[in-house]
């Protein structure tokens, strides 16, 4: 879609056209109704790809993600095939001691290719020291994530609004 605005300099639409999802985009600049443009997350359907779970594969890289709890709120993993950018191993649990939940941390990364793990680390959370004791074992690449503050947050949750309203990411219906 062409966007022609005299008043706007073409450098500011597409400024907007890159950083926001493609329905917020055209509802926003190019005067189009899109009906569930207020959903944070829209087009997740578009991205249910129906394969369901995978076992790795050799020499496919993978990242996962986590996210700690124990009590009030539940440890999420989270695996990602680096290239097709499809989440492969899912799973979430509550009322886990910490060290069931790092041994699973680590055969979870070690049966993905020695995944690369990113871990919320945020000063005050559990998963600063986890992620020391993870760290020093040198199974496997491992990344600390800080989210202290709303914006960075808010980064997250954005990147995640990009990807999933444009279908850069897939997934099996979890």
């Amino acid at each position: 879609m062409k966007h022609k605005n005299p008043y706007v300099p073409k450098e500011s639409i597409e400024t907007a056209r890159k950083l926001l999802p493609t329905d917020v985009f055209n509802q926003e600049w190019g005067a189009q109704f899109i009906s569930d443009v207020s959903e944070v997350f829209r087009g997740i359907d578009k991205c249910i790809d129906g394969v369901g779970f995978t076992d790795p594969e050799p020499h496919r890289l993978y990242i996962m993600g986590c996210d700690l709890a124990k009590h009030t709120d539940f440890t999420v993993l989270t695996v990602i095939d680096r290239e097709t950018r499809r989440v492969v191993y899912w799973e979430r649990y509550t009322e886990m001691s910490w060290p069931e939940q790092k041994y699973r941390i680590v055969q979870v990364a070690r049966r993905y290719n020695k995944a690369k793990v990113i871990m919320d680390t945020t000063k005050g959370s559990y998963g600063d020291s986890i992620f020391d004791d993870l760290r020093d074992t040198g199974q496997f690449p491992i990344e600390g994530y800080e989210i202290s503050t709303a914006k960075a947050k808010a980064e997250l949750i954005k990147g995640l609004i990009l990807a999933i309203s444009d279908c850069l990411i897939t997934f099996p219906r979890i």
